[in-house]
């Protein structure tokens, strides 16, 4: 059998680029055995709309216009409290994360002290360089590059909190470079924290807004899937050779797939296995990349039962709780149609890299635990446990060092003629990245 593009993965960036391919009148194929969408799922538990994956959707100009194409306009849900905000506990109660320089001044999270600091290494654009590990000028972690500017202890309090929040991982791992590539490129042509920050608002107009879909952020992957049912192939790629200038796709059916390009979609774990008699090197490259867990638990919460943070979105735990916990989104507070008018939706996650065990938790063990600290912390009362996701290997991890790998990928693109690689392990790890990523492909093939 024979195919002009094969898609390895039906993840949200591998659907993008198909469907795009598909309307560039490319005769494509899409190979996805389990989920299509990814971690993108949504599901109706008891009059909940409870999403499984990412809760919500930043609002990029990809994104967007994607979501206009598709006919989904209607669809897009945004926050009912445009101001809300987002706490982290800070031991004893929940502490408003600031927004802003001005917020961060008057914010109880720095001390008198640290905020001269700050002001300080906002303007010098010596900061930022001093930060990079014993000198080098090639990666950083985020607080040995931000500590210098931020101060430690507020990298690692606020940031690390955050970014645990976000990626599962940790301020000493996670790559400055990775993470932030503009200020990393800004820094290196002599612009300060400050300077940065003013050139991007300016050019950006502010960062994007959150949304959600209505009928559930998995309706975007659902339309997709759709749009492309005579494409997709319900069967695993097992292996990727390379004869008379075409690809050649082994599939776990015994079926055999002829391709004059390739964009391998899927995790970095499955693509290097596939992708290793093609170039050993972004193989082992891909294969080196950690990935941390995650466990979603939703709790149902009557509005009798307590009060939420003010105008709150959710509170997230700093590293060293025991429990695992990385956070709990109060979804229904800003998407009210989550939820019946007579409850809120919660949303509990845990794992990350330092919770790798979490996946083996007894699940009533985990959710009577859950139940419980909830309630504690927050002073909540009631509780009752909706749905339970596990995701191993849910988020790769872009540790310092990451360039290398994105570079192996890179040279192997440059290399093997007709290859793209569209997996989270380069390019972000958000729905908008993926759907960027995705369109970005799609447009160089069809060139």
């Amino acid at each position: 059998m024979e195919t002009e593009v094969a898609v390895v993965g039906g993840g949200i960036a591998g659907l993008t680029c198909g469907w795009e391919l598909v309307r560039r009148g490319r005769d494509v194929r899409v190979f996805e055995p389990g989920n299509v969408g990814g971690l993108i799922r949504s599901s109706q538990v008891g009059g909940y709309l409870v999403e499984q994956g990412p809760n919500v959707l930043l609002g990029r100009p990809a994104l967007l216009d994607l979501i206009s194409r598709l006919g989904l306009v209607e669809q897009i849900a945004w926050p009912t409290i445009p101001h809300y905000r987002q706490y982290i506990w800070d031991g004893i109660r929940p502490v408003s994360v600031p927004r802003g320089l001005w917020a961060l001044m008057k914010s109880p999270l720095a001390t008198l002290r640290e905020k001269g600091e700050i002001l300080r290494g906002l303007i010098s654009p010596r900061m930022l360089s001093q930060g990079r590990s014993a000198g080098d000028t090639v990666d950083a972690s985020v607080v040995d590059y931000l500590a210098p500017v931020m101060g430690e202890r507020i990298i690692r309090s606020i940031a690390d909190t955050t970014l645990k929040g976000i990626y599962g991982g940790t301020v000493e791992r996670l790559s400055a470079r990775s993470l932030f590539p503009g200020l990393w490129e800004a820094a290196q042509g002599g612009s300060s924290l400050l300077g940065y920050m003013r050139a991007k608002q300016g050019a950006s107009g502010g960062p994007p807004k959150i949304l959600s879909l209505i009928g559930g952020n998995a309706t975007l992957a659902r339309r997709l899937e759709n749009d492309l049912a005579s494409h997709l192939v319900r069967s695993a790629v097992t292996s990727i050779t390379r004869s008379d200038n075409q690809f050649v796709l082994g599939t776990a059916l015994g079926e055999e797939w002829a391709a004059r390009a390739v964009v391998v979609a899927c995790p970095g774990g499955a693509a290097s296995q596939i992708i290793r008699s093609i170039d050993e090197g972004a193989a082992t490259a891909l294969a080196s990349v950690r990935r941390a867990p995650l466990v979603v638990v939703h709790l149902a919460a009557p509005r009798s039962g307590g009060a939420l943070p003010e105008k709150g979105f959710g509170v997230l735990f700093p590293r060293g709780e025991p429990s695992r916990l990385l956070g709990v989104m109060f979804n229904s507070v800003l998407f009210p149609h989550q939820a019946p008018r007579d409850g809120h939706l919660l949303t509990v996650c845990l794992g990350g890299v330092e919770g790798e065990d979490i996946l083996d938790e007894d699940e009533g063990h985990l959710v009577g635990r859950v139940v419980t600290l909830i309630e504690r912390r927050l002073g909540l009362s009631g509780l009752s446990p909706l749905l339970v996701t596990r995701w191993p290997g849910a988020i790769p991890q872009y540790e310092v060092g990451h360039w290398r790998v994105c570079d192996a990928i890179g040279a192997m693109e440059q290399r093997v003629e007709g290859f793209r690689f569209g997996g989270a392990d380069r390019g972000g790890i958000g729905v908008a990245d993926r759907v960027s990523e995705g369109l970005r492909i799609a447009k160089e093939l069809a060139c």
